[in-house]
């Protein structure tokens, strides 16, 4: 008995001591542990080029502490590779047009900078109408529509008919209040009615043709794949029942979609990287608010 006692409480003390030696190596390893140079390394190791992201705060105001002059410099160095090497003018009065000014950005760790191939700015804006991020959708459901055709319509319909209205809506008022409110308070803080408000609106007439396209083509989905239908009012489209979709109709439709998501993709990136951050950098924030408030009551 006494052995067995003896046997069986050194089995136990070499179980403890094990156990515990596991969670000091473990407890050790922790402590030694380094995500950051984990992550870059997988970066650089990947067979991947990777570009990190970063974005910029506009003013002092957006940051609850204050970055030192020699910080901000250092931040800057650090994305020098990300900036354009050369711009080139079309104009010689543009160059004096005001710039967007940012006060400072937001990167990325030096041990992860320096393991990337590049740097590459995003907007933390979402648009306010979210057509920038259903429109992809629609374009799928135009490329479904030319692959397959009239089975797979009603699927697509819903998605196919809020577009012509979001177009003759929501779209079109977001538009007019630009066009009508915003753009004017850009171009008297410019004292010109020239540069990137010019081609604003000039996309918007591009826009606004392309959907009228658009909705010509929706309303022309007869049973003989005509194209090109007259349609003074907002489509609503076929009877999903009876639709016949031919390949050139369909065909019609899907490019229309690319087009117009092209448009409106490529309008609001200009929105979100350049006139919304000018905006901020010329008018003072009182001033702002006010034209906020405004377009936020004004029905467009």
């Amino acid at each position: 008995m006494t052995r067995q006692r003896s046997s069986c409480s050194g089995f136990d003390t070499t179980s403890r001591n094990s156990n515990l030696a596991l969670v000091d190596f473990l407890s050790e390893r922790r402590r030694h542990a380094d995500n950051d140079l984990a992550l870059a390394q997988a970066i650089k190791n990947s067979s991947a080029a990777v570009v990190l992201g970063y974005f910029f705060h506009m003013s002092e105001a957006t940051l609850e502490y204050r970055l030192e002059p020699s910080e901000i410099d250092r931040r800057l160095k650090r994305l020098a590779n990300s900036k354009y090497p050369l711009i080139i003018y079309k104009a010689q009065d543009t160059a004096s047009l005001p710039f967007v000014r940012a006060y400072a950005p937001e990167d990325n760790l030096d041990i992860l900078a320096e393991s990337a191939e590049s740097s590459g700015y995003f907007s933390l804006r979402s648009d306010a109408d979210g057509v920038l991020r259903w429109m992809p959708l629609v374009v799928q459901a135009g490329e479904d529509l030319s692959l397959r055709g009239a089975p797979v319509f009603p699927d697509h319909r819903a998605a196919l008919l809020a577009l012509a209205d979001v177009l003759v809506g929501d779209l079109s008022r977001h538009a007019a209040k630009e066009d009508g409110i915003f753009f004017p308070a850009i171009e008297a803080a410019l004292g010109s009615s020239e540069g990137p408000t010019a081609v604003m609106r000039a996309e918007h007439r591009g826009i606004h043709a392309c959907g009228a396209r658009y909705r010509q083509l929706l309303a022309g989905l007869r049973l003989d794949g005509s194209v090109g239908a007259k349609a003074s009012a907002p489509a609503r489209g076929p009877d999903p029942e009876s639709a016949g979709v031919t390949p050139a109709a369909a065909q019609a439709l899907a490019e229309n979609l690319h087009e117009l998501g092209d448009l409106i993709g490529v309008h609001f990136e200009k929105e979100e990287s350049i006139l919304f951050p000018l905006a901020e950098s010329l008018l003072p924030l009182e001033e702002q608010l006010v034209l906020g408030a405004l377009l936020e009551s004004n029905p467009g």
